[in-house]
């Protein structure tokens, strides 16, 4: 009976030191755990809000390029017809736009349908000019008809660039 209360005198101490020991451990890797999570956490954060931007400032660019005025500087040549040019702006301008579908998944619904409306709204622009020429005259008047139209009233590039940069603005607060 003595051996077993010298037994027991030596058991529980040891157990309990046993015990508080694994429970401490136990807390300080938990916690060390929760660090590294909220650390990982924090720089995925950190890349997909460099990510967000990044898609924001694409699209922005996207409606810079396929604003009229850019479009026709950058696809009209001498010699083309208006048919010609009316087709050049119309692959163009669809190009630029897919090359940045994947933008979508990184900006709100909001925005993403404004920048496809402005697509689609250029777009119906340059073929309602076009459908007005002759097919076969010089791509100078087709130039000129999108041009003075789009400048009297529309802003939808405008509007869309607005837009997108609201939406970054509100990332940073």
């Amino acid at each position: 009976m003595t051996e077993l209360l010298e037994i027991l005198k030596i058991s529980i101490p040891s157990l309990i030191v046993a015990s508080t020991s694994y429970l401490l451990i136990k807390k300080l890797m938990d916690s060390r755990i929760k660090q590294l999570e909220l650390e990982k956490f924090k720089e995925l954060n950190k890349e997909s809000l460099t990510i967000r931007l990044q898609a924001y400032e694409r699209l922005i660019l996207l409606c810079e390029r396929i604003n009229p005025n850019s479009l026709i500087i950058r696809e009209n040549q001498s010699g083309l017809t208006n048919f010609e040019l009316e087709h050049k702006l119309v692959a163009s301008l669809k190009s630029e736009f897919e090359h940045n579908l994947s933008q979508q998944l990184y900006i709100s619904n909001k925005a993403w349908r404004k920048v496809n409306e402005t697509k689609d709204e250029i777009i119906m622009l340059i073929r309602k000019e076009a459908s007005q020429l002759e097919k076969q005259d010089s791509s100078l008047g087709l130039c000129k008809s999108i041009i003075e139209t789009y400048s009297q009233n529309n802003n939808i590039v405008e509007e869309s660039i607005e837009l997108l940069k609201k939406e970054v603005s509100t990332i940073w607060n």
